[in-house]
């Protein structure tokens, strides 16, 4: 049997090269010598080898599994020198294909000796090769003679060939085994080698016979149980004529890097929805809260212009005043009486004690041909902002109203909700539901039965401000890992780690179109 070799420019000098400084000394000093100048390596007269090899295209027929064809190639010395046959060379990337011969071969001027080429299908459909011939023939060194066949044979693929798992979360991976040859294709089993965090799953009874073109699967779970690189390699037996064939998995480590890259917008756009309870015992605060809207949105103009207000105290949802803007005339005013519109003006099952209800109501009426349409925008943030003496009442929790108000923002992350409530069961009820809003999405909460309405005000405007220089992380930190740049430049300090909303929030909003980066060790999946 012959072996694989490299190609024959790699193991000799060509004679037009070894002839080259002969050649050019022969020139210079008039030598006596007679020599090719055409870079022939034998001199003149001395009869040179010439092969011809026929056929150069060899076609088998059509095979099934197991069965073997051959096929015969006359290789001829049609020169008048010796020809040596000093090495074959089979290129056949389908292993379908083998030769015999004894080497060297030394042809006669006239001689001729036949090389047996065999074809046993170990792919399905065609199957191709070459086989090149090394010689001494000083014009034809080598020949080309190509192979080729048709195997009705079963062929199985197994899909994906490699899979790597990116994240640490438990992950299952579901891996196809097809049978894409001519022949029915019968599978004997599975078997699995890997590290601890990758397992087979299979519920196939074996043996079992896949007709071309039919497919079954098995399963790769992925549950990491430390940090490090893991690695597995699915096994499959079957009639396939190549052997056992497989696939491979591996996995990242545990925990990775994360860098978490924003743009601060020039002006931000942020949209606001007051929702105010209208019974008896508020009448006070609510007209403190119209008194003081200067404090609020003096907080906001100084990080946007881009701001909406809507205020809503009416079970039908829709705004007091509609939506209040920058270019509202006397918006001061305007706001004032809004939020005094509905006092007293409420029925025994309305909204005025379910204001997280009533947001939702007033957020419905946003939609085109609506009596709010216009105030929810792509991109801006939502900042929900109730004010009640008593608790949330509508009976749903206030995470899934937060679910809720994300609809109506491009971004879960662009939802707060903050409040002014009794904290302290003080003047009132102890405002739950509204304090577990605000803790859920980093908004806050306030104490109503304080007196300092010009604080209030203010702290909801740097409330709203901050959201604007709030950046939501993609992962989970590990919070002594986090470090901030501005536009390239170490923040060292500045900024807090909102363990509930996975944010970072800036104590001062960055230059408008600078670049905040925040890198960190992920902990979760």
């Amino acid at each position: 049997m012959g072996e694989a070799r490299g190609p024959a420019l790699d193991r000799r000098v060509s004679p037009e090269v070894l002839m080259r400084p002969i050649v050019i000394v022969a020139v210079l000093f008039g030598g006596c010598q007679e020599y090719n100048l055409k870079g022939e390596s034998r001199p003149r007269g001395e009869p040179a080898p010439d092969i011809e090899v026929a056929p150069l295209e060899v076609f088998f027929d059509v095979l099934v599994s197991g069965d073997v064809a051959t096929q015969r190639i006359d290789v001829r010395n049609v020169g008048e020198g010796l020809l040596t046959v000093d090495d074959l060379r089979l290129d056949d990337p389908t292993g379908s294909f083998s030769y015999v011969s004894s080497l060297p071969i030394e042809l006669e001027s006239g001689g001729s000796q036949q090389l047996e080429v065999s074809f046993s299908p170990l792919q399905a459909d065609r199957n191709e090769a070459s086989l090149v011939v090394f010689s001494d023939d000083p014009d034809e060194p080598e020949v080309v003679v190509s192979l080729a066949g048709v195997g009705a044979v079963p062929e199985l693929s197994i899909t994906p060939e490699h899979h790597t798992f990116t994240s640490s979360c438990a992950e299952t991976l579901v891996l196809t085994l097809e049978n894409v040859g001519l022949d029915d294709l019968t599978i004997d089993g599975t078997r699995y080698e890997g590290t601890e965090a990758l397992t087979l799953e299979d519920s196939n009874e074996w043996p079992l016979t896949l007709p071309p073109s039919t497919s079954t699967t098995v399963s790769v779970s992925y549950a990491p149980v430390d940090v490090g690189a893991d690695f597995g390699e699915l096994f499959v037996d079957s009639t396939d004529p190549r052997g056992p064939q497989s696939a491979t998995q591996d996995a990242d480590p545990l925990f990775s890097d994360v860098i978490d890259s924003f743009v601060v917008d020039e002006s931000p756009p942020i949209d606001v929805l007051f929702a105010l309870d209208q019974s008896c015992s508020m009448s006070g605060d609510i007209r403190n809260l119209g008194r003081n809207f200067s404090q609020f949105i003096s907080q906001v103009d100084a990080v946007t212009l881009d701001w909406q207000i809507g205020v809503v105290t009416k079970d039908h949802g829709c705004f007091e005043e509609g939506i209040i803007t920058p270019a509202t005339p006397d918006y001061e005013a305007v706001f004032s009486r809004a939020t005094s519109a509905g006092l007293f003006d409420f029925g025994p099952d309305d909204l005025t004690e379910a204001l997280l209800h009533l947001a939702g109501v007033a957020l419905q009426d946003t939609v085109p041909g609506r009596c709010n349409e216009g105030f929810s925008r792509p991109g801006a943030l939502l900042h929900v902002i109730a004010v009640s003496d008593e608790p949330e009442q509508s009976g749903i929790a206030p995470a899934d109203w937060i679910a809720f108000y994300e609809g109506y923002v491009t971004d879960p992350s662009l939802v707060v909700v903050s409040s002014v409530i009794d904290l302290h069961d003080s003047c009132g009820s102890i405002g739950t539901g509204y304090i577990e809003a605000a803790a859920l999405s980093g908004g806050v909460a306030l104490d109503i039965c304080s007196s300092n309405w010009g604080t209030h005000a203010s702290s909801l405007g740097e409330a709203s401000a901050r959201s604007l220089r709030r950046f939501t992380l993609s992962r989970t930190p590990d919070p002594a890992t986090i470090a901030v740049t501005v536009n390239g430049a170490p923040m060292p300090a500045g900024w807090v780690y909102v363990e509930g909303s996975n944010t970072v929030v800036l104590d001062e909003a960055p230059p408008a179109g600078a670049r905040v980066e925040i890198t960190y060790t992920a902990t979760d999946c």
